[in-house]
């Protein structure tokens, strides 16, 4: 293990760790929408931050023990979660050495970035085109990035909704009907037909 000198180098930059207590412990019943937009920003740049520092801890234990399933427990975190922070931390710092997150001041989520690292060798490049497209959802951001890998604009998800009605003991499905065109019915048609024939 590192010495006490070595583990004084590191430090956590820009983070308020008094943050997220301060804003637990506000009455926030009559905060203005101003306010309260800025706490979701903070709250969120310091998850991002956290699964940042969680990659970069990862990494290092990958590249120093080797066993990162072990450390994960040690940690109590979930193996899977930390080797995907790490992997994310890893793809951006070969990129550039010098990235940080807060690069962004809290206007990317994590979940662009690991879908960065994982479409892109060039991920801070990606997430910097998107930026500059005003395109800062995961959603919005994986189909721009199948237009760029295959020409093919995907539309948004129709949205089908599941309703339950207690008196019939069953859910009602309600859909957009200028959505119907965007479904492949095929499946569900047979499924349907299938069902209706057992009943008879």
């Amino acid at each position: 293990m590192n010495n006490q000198n070595d583990n004084k180098k590191f430090k956590l930059v820009e983070m308020n760790p008094n943050l997220v207590i301060s804003i637990d412990k506000q009455n926030l019943d009559d905060a203005d929408w101003t306010l309260l937009v800025q706490m979701g920003q903070d709250a969120g740049e310091i998850k991002t931050y956290t699964q940042w520092i969680l990659g970069k801890l990862g990494d290092a234990v990958a590249k120093k023990y080797g066993d990162l399933k072990k450390y994960a427990d040690e940690i109590n975190q979930k193996y899977e979660v930390l080797n995907q922070y790490a992997y994310v931390y890893r793809k951006f710092i070969t990129e550039d050495p010098n990235f940080h997150p807060s690069k962004y001041s809290g206007s990317v989520p994590w979940g662009l970035l690991q879908l960065a690292a994982s479409k892109s060798d060039s991920p801070q490049q990606l997430v910097e085109d998107l930026q500059d497209k005003g395109i800062h959802t995961i959603n919005h951001a994986y189909r721009e990035i199948i237009v760029r890998q295959t020409g093919l604009s995907i539309p948004r998800k129709p949205k089908v909704n599941l309703h339950w009605n207690s008196e019939l003991r069953k859910f009602k499905i309600s859909l957009n009907p200028n959505e119907l065109d965007l479904i492949d019915w095929t499946d569900v048609k047979n499924q349907l037909m299938n069902y209706l024939e057992a009943l008879e």
